[in-house]
């Protein structure tokens, strides 16, 4: 099964582009760790996602920056040539999203 799950806020603003005819929203979540580190901070991690068409154009319609959002979907890789050199890319395809409020809302409760 080719899945994930993630929920964090959003660093910036969704930026929307297009790809050819589709449109493609990119943006990145800040998604907490489970675990403190040593000095008791709590770290995250950065991931970048993407979402195709009509499903990106409403997230960055909806959504903004510190705006808690849980998105889900699947994982692509590909590979790409630089300087004779291969490499590879993972990508976080959105396919369904749910907006959870600010980072305000959240702080308030």
């Amino acid at each position: 099964m080719n899945r994930f799950d993630l929920l964090g806020n959003l660093t910036k603003d969704v930026v929307v582009s297009k790809a050819g005819e589709a449109s493609l929203a990119k943006f990145t979540l800040a998604v907490n760790r489970p675990y403190k580190n040593k000095d008791g901070v709590r770290e995250a991690d950065f991931i970048q996602v993407k979402a195709w068409r009509e499903l990106g154009e409403n997230i960055a319609k909806y959504a903004k920056k510190g705006d808690r959002l849980r998105v889900e979907g699947r994982i692509e890789t590909d590979s790409y040539d630089k300087d004779g050199e291969k490499r590879y890319t993972i990508e976080f395809v959105v396919t369904d999203y749910e907006l959870l409020g600010s980072k305000k809302d959240a702080e308030q409760k």
